[in-house]
C-alpha cells in the first residue's frame, strides 16, 4: 500500500467521507480549510513569478516572454504564479514560457 506519494505522507490525507461533510456543514470555504493548495505538490518544479499582463496571455493558453536576470532560458517544467497564485504549468523554451495547463483559481 502506498503511504507516500512525492512531498505527501499518510497524515496528509483527507478522507472523503470528511471532505463530503465539510460541504454540507460549511461549504466551499470549510473544504477549502481541508485541502492544501495546489501549489504543493509541485515542491521539485522551479516557480517563474509573472506581472498581470503576462498571467492573462497566460490563462489564454498564450506563450510569454520572460525577461530579467533570474528568468530561466531553458527549463522541461515550470509553474508561473501571480501574486502568490498559481497561473499555469509549463516548460520555458529559449527564454518562452510555453503553458500546457492553466488554471484559474479564486477570484481570478
Amino acid at each position: 500500500r502506498r503511504i507516500v506519494v512525492g512531498p505527501f505522507e499518510e497524515a496528509d490525507l483527507v478522507a472523503l467521507a470528511e471532505i463530503e461533510k465539510a460541504a454540507e456543514d460549511g461549504g466551499v470555504d470549510a473544504v477549502r480549510a481541508l485541502l492544501s493548495p495546489v501549489e504543493a505538490g509541485l515542491g521539485q518544479v522551479t516557480e517563474v513569478p509573472v506581472g498581470r499582463d503576462a498571467a492573462a496571455r497566460l490563462r489564454r493558453g498564450q506563450s510569454v516572454i520572460l525577461r530579467g536576470r533570474d528568468a530561466p532560458a531553458d527549463e522541461d517544467a515550470v509553474y508561473a504564479t501571480c501574486g502568490g497564485e498559481l497561473v499555469a504549468i509549463g516548460e520555458v523554451a529559449h527564454g518562452e514560457l510555453v503553458p500546457r495547463r492553466v488554471f484559474v483559481l479564486g477570484e481570478g
